[in-house]
Order: structure tokens, then sequence, then C-alpha cells
């Protein structure tokens, strides 16, 4: 069809835009336990591993004494502690310790049986996405130097695993935060007056999320190729990451 693109580029795939919509043949109907590896794929847990272990080691030390208070992390260990943090999320409780208490009103057995308390904070104290040395040298005003690696491996699966259809809806979404961050936005006529900013790509009939970038404000361009730059033609610096979202459909009728 007469000016429609048959392909872009996203990143670095060359995404085929006429394939069916729908999942791909690279994944795999599962059951939903199972979907999360169509995203989290295994460069994750191992970066995940690799990152904690080194972390650990930055902190503490050569010293035998302290080497004794840690030991090395592994991937079906890592697996079963992001398990436990996705399961506090929905079953909460003012205090990590109180998912393992005995008390027979708190007591919740799948806690205690998964992980040892103990081995739960040590892991939660030096988890680690990204090597702070690497960072802090090679992108110092990246604000999101920390999670990128994650990012760079997570996002691009998106499109990978499932191929939308035409309808596509650009979104924009402010989720309840009050941390400390720089690029934290109040907007008093949200629901969520304190937060975070995002933009993300959906599709319409689903509400499958093809593309997302989390709004940090303007800054220069990220080593990734990834950037929060003002919009050369608004000025607006949430412009240029809004349509960063939309960019790899552009002219193809989607």
């Amino acid at each position: 069809m007469a000016g429609v693109k048959p392909t872009v580029t996203h990143g670095d795939r060359l995404l085929n835009l006429q394939q069916t919509p729908g999942l791909q043949k690279t994944s795999v109907r599962s059951p939903p336990y199972k979907s999360s590896n169509c995203t989290f794929v295994e460069a994750v847990w191992q970066m995940m591993v690799l990152e904690t272990n080194r972390y650990a080691e930055q902190i503490l030390g050569a010293g035998a004494e302290n080497k004794c208070a840690w030991r090395p992390t592994d991937v079906p260990e890592m697996m079963a502690f992001v398990a436990l943090l996705l399961c506090m999320g929905i079953n909460k409780r003012p205090r990590y310790s109180m998912h393992w208490s005995r008390s027979e009103i708190l007591r919740s057995p799948l806690y205690s049986a998964t992980m040892a308390r103990n081995r739960f904070t040590a892991i939660l104290r030096f988890f680690h996405l990204a090597n702070n040395r690497d960072v802090e040298g090679d992108s110092p005003r990246d604000k999101l130097a920390k999670l990128r690696p994650l990012l760079n491996i997570v996002l691009p699966s998106f499109l990978r695993v499932y191929q939308p259809g035409r309808s596509l809806s650009p979104d924009e979404t402010m989720t309840k935060f009050k941390g400390r961050v720089s690029f934290k936005q109040y907007m008093p006529r949200k629901a969520a007056k304190w937060g975070l900013k995002s933009f993300s790509l959906n599709e319409s009939d689903t509400g499958y999320t093809c593309a997302w970038e989390l709004f940090t404000g303007s800054q220069p361009r990220c080593p990734q190729g990834q950037s929060s730059v003002s919009d050369p033609e608004t000025n607006h610096p949430s412009e240029g990451t809004r349509q960063r979202s939309i960019e790899p459909f552009a002219g193809t009728r989607k």
C-alpha cells in the first residue's frame, strides 16, 4: 500500500509492521507465571545476579569477617527474591520482617518456606542493576543510569513478543510516588498529585503497552541513545519523550 512503511527501525531491531497482530512466533502461550519469561529473559536475571554480587563485593571489601556475612547469590535465588517482592506488593505489611512473623494473626508460611528473613534482607541491601563505578564515570547526567541496563533489555521485548493492531493510543500516566528524586512531578489536577510521569504507547483493543518511557526532565542524550531533551518545535521537555514513544509507528497507518 502506497505511503505505508512495511518495516521500521526501533532501537537495534527491524520491525515488520505488516505481521499479523498478536503474539509472535518467538513467544509461547503459557500460564501467567511463565509469561514473564517473554520479557524477563535469562539476560535480566544474569544481570541482577552479577551486579548484586559486584555491589556486595564493593561494599564489604576483602575483610574476612565481612565476607562471612554474605555469600554470592544465583539466578534461582534471585527469582525467589523477586517473587517475594511481588507478593509483598499484594500482601502489604508495615515492615518486611512482619512477613516472617510467627504470630497466628500475621503468619504467612510462603515467605519462610521460600527464603530466610536474614537472607532476604541481605539481598535487599545489596540489590543492584548497574555497576556504580561505570555509572559515575560514563553517564553522570543520565538520571536513570542505575536502571538503564534493565530498561535496555526489557523495553525492546515489548514489540518482540507481541505485534499490535492498527489502533494505538499514546497515554500519559502519573504513578504515585513521594520519594526523593529530582524528576518527581507535582500535578495538582491529577488524582496522584505527587509522582513520576511516564509516557506509553498502548494498543487500544487490549491495553498492551508497546513502548514506555519515564519522563526525567530536560537532559542530554544518554549513551545508550535515549534522551529526554525538549522538542525543538514546542520547547516543552515532555514533548520529545512523547514523540519518541510513537516514532516507530509513524507512517504505518496504525
